[in-house]
């Protein structure tokens, strides 16, 4: 098990010290050959002695830089990440890590200094080396507490700012599911109000119905997201509602592939789609018409599965487009809040009458939004 462990921390800790070379590595040998550029004349003490100043800088720069970015990367980030990088605690952390890295990192390229010049003393060099070091690194430190001042500042903005572009689509939902479930609430009130005096029994199953459809409606207040068979559940009463008001005249056919049952759903993306198909094609039919709906899985190019919904009536008359608009665009909207761009939704005229409503989407990419 030790091995295990080892060989799963090992990888994720080279990568968190390769990330933080590939941030800031850079800082240390630019620092190095600003310092040497800045303080050796190649004029006066000749190209090459200028050449060896800055190798030797180079050489202290990047061990420095190296041993802070392995405290950084092994041990700093993750007490940065609990205490906060703006923190007091967090400037503390940076400014340990600087001083530990500075001290660490400026012995071992001591130790190596004799190897690149012989001549040198490394007693001698310690304490420039620590004066210059300390010296970069303290305005180091200020400049790191400086900036992840500003980073934790305008990442909070970013955050409140999705925050509040979050409440916002929240809403607008909200607002569009309200506007779908008051439409078969009231016309099936109608239909119970004539059926009491009418027929007891038949008002007493409908009012069973019609506490289901309440239920579900309240659900989807709070449920993001429902398997495919509890929509149709909720069609089914509601289509046993509506046939009390249209007898004959509605006539409902269902096909669904049973893979698609399962799949997650927006509750109320089928049954306002199925209302207006009443209200637009079977109502202002004297024949009525039947209402199709059906339900399949579709491969996609990246190898994705689409669930397509499709509901159509053969009505004789074509649905008047300012009826059916108001609907469709509510629908729209949340498949559009709920979906992105992974949702569409196509809706026209049928050949030889009726119209006909298509919802294609990726139910990978509902996002839920409570």
């Amino acid at each position: 098990m030790a091995e295990e462990a080892t060989q799963t921390t090992s990888p994720s800790r080279l990568r968190a010290w390769a990330e933080e070379l590939r941030l800031y590595g850079w800082i240390h040998p630019v620092l190095g050959l600003v310092l040497t550029v800045a303080s050796t004349s190649p004029a006066r003490v000749g190209w090459a002695r200028a050449g060896h100043r800055l190798l030797i800088s180079e050489l202290f720069f990047c061990t420095i830089g190296l041993v802070v970015t392995a405290i950084y990367a092994t041990w700093a980030n993750r007490l940065l990440a609990r205490s906060g990088h703006s923190s007091p605690a967090g400037a503390m952390i940076h400014a340990a890590t600087l001083v530990a890295g500075t001290g660490i990192g400026g012995e071992l390229a001591l130790l190596a200094l004799p190897y690149i010049d012989p001549s040198s003393a490394p007693a001698d060099v310690r304490p420039t080396l620590w004066r210059i070091g300390f010296s970069i690194g303290a305005l180091t430190a200020i400049a790191g507490a400086f900036y992840d001042r500003l980073r934790t500042r305008a990442d909070n903005l970013e955050l409140r700012a999705a925050q509040a572009d979050r409440e916002r689509m929240r809403a607008q939902l909200l607002a569009a599911q309200a506007r779908m479930h008051p439409h078969f609430l009231f016309n099936s009130l109608n239909t119970l109000a004539d059926l009491i005096e009418v027929d007891p029994e038949t008002a007493v199953d409908a009012t069973e119905r019609l506490s289901s459809l309440l239920r579900y409606a309240l659900e989807g207040e709070r449920l993001p997201q429902v398997p495919l068979s509890r929509e149709l559940q909720v069609i089914d009463d509601y289509i046993a509602l509506e046939r009390l008001r249209f007898e004959e005249r509605l006539r409902f056919v269902a096909d669904v592939d049973p893979a698609a049952r399962e799949v997650p759903v927006p509750p109320f993306i089928l049954q306002p789609v199925v209302e207006n198909a009443i209200k637009h094609g079977v109502a202002k039919s004297r024949r009525g018409a039947t209402v199709r709906l059906s339900a399949r899985l579709l491969a996609a190019a990246d190898e994705r599965q689409l669930l397509e919904l499709q509901v159509e009536d053969d009505a004789v008359a074509e649905s008047p487009a300012p009826g059916t608009k108001s609907g469709h665009e509510d629908l729209r909207l949340r498949l559009r809040l709920l979906y992105g761009d992974h949702a569409t939704l196509e809706s026209g005229p049928r050949p030889g009458g009726g119209y006909l409503v298509r919802i294609t989407l990726d139910p990978r990419a509902l996002e839920p939004t409570s």
